[in-house]
């Protein structure tokens, strides 16, 4: 969608933050991309089904307090992790400066025990380059009559 100038401004119009549930087992809302980010709310279990309950199981059968989210984008299992450890604490590392803005939006909504760096992870030392993968968008406008209707 981002690759032909129709998609850009269709996204520049449409792809608006707004606040909602990440799934059945979020009971706090999170500041998403309406188009980008609709496979996360549009979905039971978001994007990565399987991997969230299987996180979600090996969180439960653990007795951990904090957790590192490297990759964090919008928070999907620092919130996953937070519901099911109100009092954990989490560490979110996100080089996107837009998802990290949606992190942090949400964090200091919530005043959650979070603690958000923008950086990159790497085994170098250098600029990163950041590829963002646009399935998420094409999905996403599948569901856009359902995303214009709520």
């Amino acid at each position: 969608m981002r690759q032909t100038t129709w998609g850009r401004l269709t996204l520049r119009v449409l792809d608006r933050p707004i606040w909602v549930r990440l799934g059945r087992a979020h009971s706090d809302r999170v500041k998403v991309k309406a188009v980008s980010h609709a496979a996360y709310y549009l979905t039971p279990l978001g994007p990565e089904g399987a991997l969230t309950a299987t996180f979600s199981d090996v969180v439960r059968s653990r007795s951990a307090r904090t957790f590192v989210d490297v990759g964090a984008n919008i928070g999907s299992y620092t919130w996953t992790f937070l519901t099911l450890v109100p009092d954990g604490q989490v560490i979110a590392i996100e080089p996107d400066p837009g998802s990290l803005s949606l992190l942090q939006a949400t964090v200091n909504h919530w005043k959650r025990s979070v603690e958000i760096h923008g950086v990159a992870l790497s085994n170098r030392t250098g600029l990163p380059i950041l590829v963002w993968i646009v399935l998420e968008a094409i999905a996403a406008a599948f569901f856009l009559p359902r995303i214009i209707k709520s």
